[in-house]
């Protein structure tokens, strides 16, 4: 269940960064339906909130 929560992440990730999606909308497009749950399981492995992630992705792009 790791290896696939991390492959969702990783796809959420890419997603965040590159679309206008809301927070649910990119978890449900990974397959996770509950949006908290989607938060905590990002935050874990990636130390940073999927709002958080976002932001910081659009700064360095300029955005």
């Amino acid at each position: 269940m790791d290896y696939i929560n991390s492959q969702r992440v990783d796809r959420a990730a890419v997603l965040l960064a590159t679309t206008d999606r809301s927070i649910a909308a990119v978890a449900a497009a990974v397959g996770i339906l509950d949006a908290n749950y989607f938060t905590k399981i990002f935050k874990k492995q990636l130390g940073t909130t999927p709002t958080q992630y976002r932001r910081e992705k659009k700064a360095m792009l300029g955005h």
